[in-house]
């Protein structure tokens, strides 16, 4: 059986024409897709398939409908990958080692923090077992007839492990609920979510109530985050998705993970003031990247995946030279073209389809493929720093 994953070394192929449109297809009219030519049991086919699609918005759920047009989807990203940061802690910061599935912290002689974060799969398989697990523990925290508990419920309705629950709720903030930094506002669970809105305490405390109404158990975490946007005081969540199996999520940013310039604290309070931490980023190594579609949370969400099994299909183009610059690699499928710029050597095509695509690397003439993608496999492309020809490869 053929691997999910494929790499190939970049090799110029003639299969897209002078103006970047596959070989022998037809021009559409302006801002129209491009159509190449196909037998009449072809257009009726896609034509039947267009219909099915249509009747699959008025019949199909959500989720369904998204595995049937995965381009059209508008969603967060998967991602793999470890990161380390050497971080200088404020003085008095109530920090001690500390360690979770994914997540390292360790203090090391001169007191800074080394947070370590490796985005393996969690490989939680516990199945989801809904309120049954909460009466289990004879918890009365929240009643059924509760606001939060009803829509816990209904979010996680039909899901099969505590991860796929656990998403739809982290999801379900993502999009429904606003930052809002108002501290005369009450953060308590249930006015966040009836107001849709709170900041950083208030969304941790009403993702905890959401865990825990189904049986999912979850704890808020004080911390500080050392980050260039907000650095300074943050709290976020930390989950058991399966015995002795417990992992960090910030609702709004990160799901089943968080980035290693986070710091859990021992304490809620720092002796001797507020936390400065701006500029005490001392080291830092290591990169996460985007691999597929996370469905669950909206877009800016990442998170970190349950298994090695895909949603969709993604090509990622990575040059030899580990540059970019001002290059972007254009993606030309059949109906539609998608463009995207080159970061740190790597450009990546998320949400695709099985079948036959053409790649250019633009400033036009840099390089040209014709690629075909298999299933939900992640195809890398090995990309010369100039043109020229290489062999295709397989792993």
């Amino acid at each position: 059986m053929e691997s999910p994953n494929r790499r190939l070394t970049a090799r110029a192929r003639p299969l897209l024409g002078a103006r970047g449109r596959p070989a022998g297809a037809m021009a559409a009219p302006e801002g129209g897709p491009l159509v190449a030519p196909r037998r009449a049991s072809r257009l009726v086919a896609l034509l039947l398939a267009a219909c099915c699609v249509l009747a699959a918005g008025l019949l199909l759920p959500p989720r369904l409908i998204a595995q049937l047009e995965p381009e059209l989807l508008r969603g967060g990203v998967l991602v793999e990958g470890s990161e380390r940061s050497v971080l200088e802690l404020p003085p008095g910061a109530p920090v001690s080692a500390f360690a979770n599935h994914g997540y390292s912290l360790e203090l090391d002689e001169l007191g800074r923090a080394v947070v370590s974060v490796d985005l393996e799969p969690i490989g939680v398989s516990a199945p989801f077992q809904g309120r049954q697990a909460q009466r289990r523990r004879g918890s009365d925290e929240l009643d059924d007839s509760a606001p939060i508990g009803r829509l816990a419920r209904h979010l996680t309705a039909g899901s099969a492990t505590t991860y796929q629950a656990s998403s739809r709720l982290l999801g379900w903030i993502s999009r429904n609920v606003l930052y809002e930094l108002d501290r005369e506002r009450s953060q308590a669970a249930v006015d966040v979510l009836e107001r849709r809105s709170g900041y950083c305490t208030g969304i941790a405390a009403l993702a905890v109530a959401m865990h825990r109404a189904v049986g999912l158990s979850a704890r808020e975490v004080p911390g500080l985050v050392f980050d260039e946007v907000t650095p300074g005081y943050h709290r976020w969540i930390e989950t058991e998705l399966a015995p002795g199996v417990r992992v960090f999520s910030d609702p709004l940013r990160f799901h089943h993970y968080v980035p290693a310039h986070f710091v859990p604290l021992a304490g809620e309070r720092i002796q001797g003031g507020a936390a400065t931490v701006a500029d005490r980023v001392l080291d830092r190594q290591g990169a996460l990247q985007a691999i597929d579609l996370y469905i669950a949370g909206r877009p800016g969400v990442s998170a970190r995946r349950d298994s090695a099994r895909r949603g969709f299909a993604a090509l990622v183009l990575e040059l030899e030279d580990g540059g970019g610059g001002e290059l972007q690699a254009v993606l030309e499928g059949s109906r539609w073209t998608r463009a995207t710029a080159f970061e740190d050597g790597r450009a990546a095509f998320l949400g695709l389809t099985p079948g036959r695509y053409g790649v250019s690397i633009e400033p036009a003439g840099r390089e040209i493929l014709g690629l075909r993608l298999r299933g939900t496999e992640l195809l890398r492309v090995e990309v010369p720093a100039s043109p020229g020809v290489g062999r295709p490869s397989r792993r």
